[in-house]
């Protein structure tokens, strides 16, 4: 950010805002890391913001500038915020510089288009009175008379953005200002615009009356700048949309107008029903544009329902009637417009008509339904064909053979049934079309011409368009839109800057957009997408795959271009790379679906189609279809010839840029304010979208230091040389410019001249058209001022011409003073040029005899090559001798011819003296090295001896930790079987306490169990005898505990830890373990903890089986045990077996403490 722009603490600023671009702020404080603390107005919130994203905001809020050029800053955030002010005024219209920014208020406002608003307008320069439409075109038919060359309006913007509206009122004041003298041209050209909206606009989401095609509407003028004609020149009417539309669009508005407003016996004789009745129209909307009292006036009979859709532009029945008045304006007698509407009528029936497949062709033929012959007969009698020659012609095709010429041999085929659908459409948009091109054609012909000296033209095309799906008239209408947008940049920004560099102006050059890349990638001959699509439709069986992956290939590092899946829309990225493309344009990314490119890039009927058209009995198709020889038809028909819509609308485009490009230019900028089509809302973040998509804050950035008015010099001194005096006309154009706008009072910031012309900041251009339109009376003061300021002025440049005289001769005096100091100054300079080469020499031989002192002890403290070293030394000192005697002989040409060997000689020292000197390092180094090696071989030996006696001490310490290290093992093996034992003979005792209890419970149980069976043998003893008093008794039934253990699997078991804790999880979780289990641990397991656990486990489990076996016995065990045999306690084997390790245990135990006792 500027510094010149960093807001102090306290100052409103703009910050962004997602939702309304910019909003206003104030700075509570600037930090250090390049960011500012600043507060939201309104909601108080505050933020920490980047410098760089802070805009200046003046600090007189709610300003709402004419123009915005006078901002006192100029940027996004202040245009925005001024449109935003003015629109909420309901003042639509804003200036900047000489372009008019027009937004859309979906409203009508009183009085801003009504005649005496015209007429304050007329002869005013634009800036004098508050902006509009109005000024725009008498600022162009002043451009015209002044500079003597055609003007052009280009009215550009997003669709439903106002353009139509601002195009109609600028033809409606040119007409009514300059048309009155032309008869009823004036009127003719006006007319035109109910009839362009009836055939070629529509209803689309976006907006109401949305133009589906686009018109360059032109006034001529003749030499006196009176109307004398005018034409139109319309381009790509959207004709897909006859016969399919979006869910919420409309057809064109001369359908509903014809069902609204047709009369009782059009109705009958044209067979009209409802909107729903038509296959045309029920797709979209399915509603009349009107309001509750015109609506009341549509019969019952062509209505579906009681709803209707309000617009204030739109109304189909008052919009009817005025296309039938308008109608007559142009020359259509009540026959023709009844033949025109019959037309109209009969597409609608044609589009009724359905097929299906025929029961009795092999072929897979078609044939019309039953349900839509009514249809078919009265497609045929209002179109003026056979009934017959329809229906085949719609189900068939003739094919000739180009090869045989007219003498082929011609081929009928059978169209399937989607086929035949679509010849059905493709006939009624080609008799839509040319239809319209018809229609086009008598407005142009009774509006004709008779004297063009100049013309202002006015361009309206369809704005910039993005759907949800978007297709091949989408392409096109961006695809000029990007031209219009290029041509643009081109006049406004580049030509502009060009002109000041070539003038002198010395302005900042402005960094704009460019979209020149975006057009080659469109239209590029060979690889532009148009071309490419050309080349696809020439195939034998062209594919919209094959040529969406073309498109790709050929452009695949193009940023401009991208595959659908990389698109920031969802919806769009469920789209697979060969059925579509994403562009990214000026205005944003689009993404088209190629699936419909070719078909409707086909403009052309199949020949069959085409006879049919020309065989008509209607008559205005008759004139619209002229019949054809058949040689050119052969010529006509052939596909590699046949012009495609693309290539036909690009060569309109080059001729309309070519057109526009000799003219001057003024340029309206609709904004949309809302996708809602709401008054009064204002959605600032859309409006700042089309706002730096359209140009206009590089065009504000450029204004802020340029000169969007301009004059030569010529045309103003022509318009008062026939006033001046002699003295006066032979002054220069430029002089006698100067000297008028210092007259007027015109400051020096408000102009400034070039080369050969005079430019106006913005909004002062007015002052100087006020010059050129004065009367002879004023014209002569401002001479006589200008005669005045002149002679003042030349007074004025002689006093100072006479001061500028004695500085001169100030100057004369100080600069031969400055003249004697460099003479003696350069004398110093030569003699110290001549001599100081031989002080320096003398300054060497000193310097050589002083070091020579040096070199000799040196030389002394030498220990190697001590004679060469001697001999060196007396050699370089008789040479230095040599050179010191020089000085002495006061003889320069010995002097002279020695001169050579001064630096030879201190060269020669010098190498002697480094040679001397590394010499020296050397023997000092060889000597330091000798003492160090003595010095490590005793260190060396030393450190032998240290390391045998430590390796000794180590080895000897390493034995007697290894035997303690075996000592404390064995003491803490030992300990741990105590503690074993102990806990092991405490674990047995507690199972033999437990079995205990476990057979007295048992014996408890038995004796339960023996008195139960008692009382059940009671009881059923007593229901033998009295069943009445039995009272049923209730059977014990033992709690026998039925759970079984859940045994573990081997996978079960828990890995064990030397400590307690993991001891006594085992000791828990052995009931659940397998018998197996317990049996493998003891004979493979070498944990002695885990076998002794198990063991004691398994002993257990031995006693509780040995227990359930005794309680368990057979009955012949049993009549043993009664014979009163005594009793004897159960031995277990194993645990005998148990005790004698135990004993041998408890010996190896006692060994162990004797041997300890014994090292004690």
């Amino acid at each position: 950010m500027d510094n010149l722009l960093l807001p102090p603490e306290g100052q409103l600023v703009f910050v962004p805002d997602p939702k309304e671009g910019f909003i206003l702020a104030q700075v509570i404080d600037i930090q250090d890391n390049e960011s500012a603390l600043i507060k939201i107005q309104g909601s108080g919130a505050e933020r920490s913001l980047n410098l760089d994203s802070i805009l200046p905001a003046d600090q007189v809020d709610d300003n709402h500038f004419e123009d915005h050029c006078a901002l006192k800053f100029l940027n996004a955030a202040t245009l925005l915020d001024n449109s935003k002010n003015r629109f909420l005024r309901n003042e639509i219209y804003t200036y900047v510089a000489n372009i008019l920014i027009s937004i859309n208020p979906y409203k009508s406002i009183p009085e801003l288009y009504s005649v005496d608003t015209m007429h304050s307008y007329a002869g005013k320069s634009l800036g004098i009175l508050p902006p509009h439409i109005f000024a725009i075109a008498d600022k162009a038919y002043n451009e015209m008379k002044r500079c003597k060359t055609s003007q052009s309006i280009i009215v550009s913007g997003e669709s439903g953005a106002g353009k139509t509206e601002s195009q109609k009122q600028v033809l409606r004041y040119i007409c009514e200002s300059w048309g009155k003298t032309a008869g009823n041209i004036e009127q003719r050209i006006l007319e035109t615009n109910p009839i362009l909206e009836a055939f070629g606009n529509a209803k689309t989401t976006r907006n109401n009356n949305s133009s589906r095609f686009g018109k360059f509407v032109e006034i001529h003028f003749d030499d006196d700048n009176m109307v004398s004609g005018g034409y139109v020149s319309h381009y790509l009417l959207e004709k897909s949309r006859i016969v399919s539309q979006s869910p919420n669009e409309r057809n064109y508005h001369v359908f509903y107008q014809l069902l609204g407003g047709a009369t009782d016996e059009w109705r009958k004789e044209f067979k009209l029903e409802t909107i729903q009745s038509y296959n045309y129209l029920k797709k979209g909307l399915c509603q009349f544009f009107s309001n509750s009292e015109t609506f009341s006036l549509i019969p019952a009979r062509a209505k579906d329902n009681d709803s209707f859709s309000l617009d204030s532009m739109v109304d189909d029945l008052k919009d009817f009637e005025k296309l039938g008045k308008a109608l007559h304006v142009i020359g259509f007698d009540d026959e023709k417009i009844k033949i025109l509407f019959a037309t109209v009528a009969g597409i609608l029936h044609l589009g009724n008509i359905t097929f299906e497949e025929a029961a009795d062709n092999s072929q897979g033929g078609s044939v019309i339904t039953d349900n839509s012959l009514p249809s078919l007969t009265a497609a045929s009698s209002l179109l003026g064909i056979e009934e017959s020659t329809l229906r085949n012609e719609l189900t068939a095709r003739i094919m000739q053979a180009t090869r045989g010429g007219v003498k082929g041999t011609a081929i009928s085929v059978q169209l399937k049934p989607h086929e035949a659908g679509a010849a059905r459409d493709a006939l009624s948009k080609k008799i839509y079309g040319k239809l319209f091109d018809g229609i086009v054609a008598s407005i142009n012909k009774c509006i004709l011409i008779s004297n063009s000296k100049n013309f202002i033209g006015v361009l309206d095309i369809a704005g910039f368009e993005f759907f949800q799906r978007n297709c091949f008239e989408q392409f096109c209408i961006n695809y000029s839109n990007e031209k219009l947008q290029q041509f643009f940049n081109d006049r406004i920004l580049k030509q502009e800057q060009e002109l000041y560099q070539k003038e002198g102006l010395n302005v900042a050059k402005i960094e704009f957009s460019d979209n020149l890349d975006c057009i080659n990638l469109m239209e590029a001959k060979g690889t532009g997408i148009i071309d490419i699509l050309n080349e696809e439709a020439r195939l034998p069986k062209p594919i919209s795959s094959h040529f969406t992956d073309c498109v790709h290939q050929t452009h695949n590092n193009n940023f401009r271009i991208d595959i659908p899946r990389k698109s920031a829309v969802k919806d769009h990225r469920n789209i697979k790379n060969d059925e579509g493309f994403v562009i990214r344009h000026f205005a944003g990314s689009v993404c088209y679906e190629t699936k419909h490119f070719l078909e409707k890039n086909n403009d052309s009927l199949h020949m069959s189609l085409e006879i049919l058209l020309e065989t008509t009995s209607n008559s205005l198709l008759q004139t619209l279809f002229p019949p054809f020889d058949s040689d050119s038809k052969v010529a006509k028909t052939t596909k590699l010839s046949s012009p495609t819509v693309s290539s036909k609308f690009k060569s309109q485009l080059d001729e309309l840029i070519k057109k526009l490009d000799k003219t001057g230019t003024n340029f309206v900028r609709c904004m949309k304010p809302n996708n809602e089509m709401i008054s009064g809302k204002f959605d600032g973040q859309q409006i700042l979208n089309q706002l730096l998509c359209s140009g206009m804050i590089d065009v504000l950035e450029l204004m802020q230091g340029g000169f969007p008015s301009r004059t030569v010099f010529k045309e103003l001194y022509d318009s008062y040389a026939s006033l001046l005096p002699s003295n006066l006309r032979n002054l220069d154009p430029r002089t006698f410019a100067k000297c008028l706008f210092k007259v007027v009072g015109l400051q020096g910031v408000d102009y400034k001249f070039g080369l050969t012309k005079v430019f106006f900041r913005p909004g002062k251009f007015a002052q100087f058209d006020k010059l050129m339109k004065q009367d002879a009376k004023e014209m002569q003061e401002m001479i006589g001022k200008i005669q005045f300021w002149l002679n003042k002025g030349r007074w004025v440049s002689s006093i100072y011409g006479v001061i500028s005289l004695n500085r001169i001769n100030r100057n004369v005096v100080f600069r031969r003073k400055c003249a004697t100091t460099v003479q003696a100054q350069v004398r110093g300079f030569v003699a110290r040029k001549k001599f100081t080469p031989l002080l320096i020499n003398k300054r060497i031989a000193t310097d050589l005899q002083k070091n020579f002192v040096k070199l000799k002890e040196l030389g002394l403290s030498l220990k190697t090559n001590q004679e060469d070293w001697t001999f060196k030394m007396n050699e370089i000192g008789i040479q230095i001798d040599f050179i010191a005697g020089l000085f002495t002989k006061n003889d320069f040409e010995l002097y002279n011819d020695n001169l050579k060997l001064f630096p030879e000689i201190a060269c020669k020292f010098a190498s002697l003296y480094n040679d001397m000197v590394i010499q020296k390092e050397k023997d000092d180094f060889e000597q330091e090295l000798k003492v160090e090696k003595d010095k490590q071989d005793e260190m060396t030996k030393m450190n032998a001896e240290l390391k045998a006696k430590e390796e000794a001490r180590l080895a000897q310490e390493m034995i007697l930790r290894k035997e303690q290290e075996e000592k404390t093992k064995h003491l803490e093996e030992q300990r741990l079987l105590l503690e074993e034992e102990a806990a092991l003979k405490k674990r047995l005792q507690e199972i033999e306490e437990k079995h205990k209890k476990l057979a007295a419970e048992n014996a408890v149980l038995h004796r339960q169990s023996k008195d139960i069976e008692r009382k059940k043998l009671d009881s059923i003893t007593a229901v033998g005898y009295d069943e009445s008093n039995q009272e049923s008794s209730e059977l014990i039934k033992p709690k026998i505990n039925c759970e079984e253990p859940v045994l573990l699997s081997t996978f079960d078991l828990p890995i064990l830890n030397e400590n307690v804790g993991d001891m006594n999880e085992l000791v828990t979780n052995l009931p659940r373990m397998k018998y197996e289990i317990l049996r493998n641990t003891i004979n493979t397991s070498d944990n002695k903890k885990l076998v002794m656990a198990c063991r004691a486990e398994f002993h257990r489990r031995l006693h509780k089986f040995q227990s359930w076996k005794n309680s368990n016995k057979s009955r012949e065990e049993k009549a043993k045990a009664d014979m009163g045999a005594t009793p004897v306690r159960y031995v277990n084997r194993s645990d005998l077996i148990d005790s004698e390790k135990r004993e041998i245990m408890l010996r190896k135990m006692r060994e162990f403490k004797e041997r300890r006792n014994a090292e004690n």
